[in-house]
């Protein structure tokens, strides 16, 4: 029963600047041990949606795809499942997280032989997208991208994809029949029992989809609760690399860094913490070259380009310890105070509002402040990274350059235990 309520998600139509071709995001997928046959299909159909494709990976795996009839489209002729068309593009495992627009994203993860995941197929708010990447970070060492829309476009039209047949979508219980030869008189009578039948199909699938839409929030709201009573029993920062395991990945990736790349200018730098690896967003200027050597994607003025990719892999804490608040500000201010470094920190008291929606997790033994340190050069250059380790609970999660003004950012939460130091 565990597959059937990570199935029940609602399914969206998406297109792409330039591409004429429609797809769909946001279905089901399920493993199957051979070629799924069309009788096989149509049984898991009656479970996971009626619409839907059996895909084999590059790798030889197969799989079937699941989605509930979307309101306002008569059949799923021409429509294509994205997640199908590029699962393929990067080997396995790999996720990204892909900004479509109108406050809509979407969420790709790919496992097992180049297999779409249950749950890794899923499309709506960032919250919501965020929040299932979260979820299933610790499954996999994933490799991370992030992208636009335009970011797709480049993948679906790249060379070897364009459009897959085996991602299209088709009625999985779809019946052939033969109608009866009609005379004219009879013709205007069946054309009125036609849209009558028509009007009562597009009821039953907005039917449909309103009982797959309530059924995805009663779902959503249940794992929140979950997650929510679990964390009670988790230390967060046991789950995060020490300052000296993430820091080292980010001096690994900046030590590769070019700094300028046929006439375009390294403008800025960010190491971002992303599950178990970071990941390097990097941010260029036209200082000469030409357009067509802009690393990674151009920007319309043709003056700057960004460029994201993986970095190094880091190793998770393991130290449940954490002192007061006051004792690991003051440990943070001599940092400050040492003066050789120019170490500037800032604690600002982190408040998460309330969501109403769902039930008040029990009281947290610990509190979370949020720290920002400013340096002239990295802090594993300064001689700070034994020092920063030496504070129990202070985990950091990005570290950032700027060409503009030279200066280097480094931020994250500092974990402090209530009721003073244990």
């Amino acid at each position: 029963m565990a597959q059937q309520t990570i199935a029940q998600t609602v399914a969206r139509i998406v297109t792409l600047p330039g591409v004429k071709q429609r797809f769909v995001a946001g279905m089901y997928w399920h493993h199957e041990e051979r070629k799924p046959t069309a009788s096989s299909l149509a049984k898991h159909a009656k479970e996971f949606g009626k619409w839907g494709l059996g895909r084999k990976t590059i790798l030889g795996s197969f799989q079937s795809g699941y989605t509930a009839p979307i309101p306002g489209i008569k059949n799923p002729h021409g429509l294509m499942s994205l997640a199908a068309v590029i699962a393929d593009v990067r080997p396995e495992p790999w996720q990204g997280m892909y900004d479509l627009g109108d406050g809509m994203y979407w969420l790709i993860a790919v496992k097992d032989n180049q297999q779409l995941m249950p749950g890794g197929d899923v499309i709506g708010a960032y919250d919501v997208v965020l929040e299932r990447q979260q979820q299933i970070a610790s499954i996999a060492n994933w490799q991370y991208m992030h992208g636009s829309a335009q970011d797709l476009v480049l993948l679906v039209q790249s060379d070897g994809m364009k459009y897959q047949p085996a991602a299209r979508i088709r009625d999985l219980q779809h019946k052939s029949w033969v109608a009866p030869i009609m005379t004219a008189t009879a013709l205007a009578g069946a054309a009125s029992v036609g849209m009558h039948y028509w009007r009562a199909h597009e009821l039953h699938l907005a039917v449909e989809h309103a009982q797959a839409l309530a059924r995805e929030r009663a779902i959503e709201q249940a794992m929140a609760e979950k997650a929510a009573s679990a964390a009670a029993h988790v230390v967060p920062w046991q789950q995060l690399p020490t300052i000296g395991n993430f820091l080292g990945a980010c001096r690994t990736a900046w030590n590769a860094q070019p700094l300028d790349i046929a006439g375009w200018d390294l403008a800025g730098w960010d190491c971002v913490l992303e599950g178990s690896a970071v990941s390097i967003r990097t941010r260029w200027r036209n200082a000469g070259g030409s357009p067509m050597d802009a690393p990674g994607l151009i920007a319309t003025d043709g003056k700057t380009s960004r460029l994201d990719g993986s970095g190094p892999g880091v190793q998770m804490s393991s130290s449940p310890s954490a002192e007061s608040l006051d004792t690991a500000a003051r440990r943070l201010l001599y940092i400050q105070s040492i003066g050789a470094a120019q170490v500037a920190v800032r604690l600002d008291q982190a408040q998460p509002g309330p969501n109403p929606a769902i039930k008040a997790a029990p009281p947290q033994p610990w509190d979370v402040a949020q720290v920002h340190i400013e340096s002239p050069a990295p802090l594993w250059s300064l001689g700070l990274v034994d020092r920063l380790n030496a504070i129990p609970g202070l985990r950091l999660s990005e570290v950032s350059w700027s060409r503009t003004n030279g200066g280097w950012m480094a931020s994250g939460n500092l974990y402090v235990r209530k009721g003073g130091p244990q």
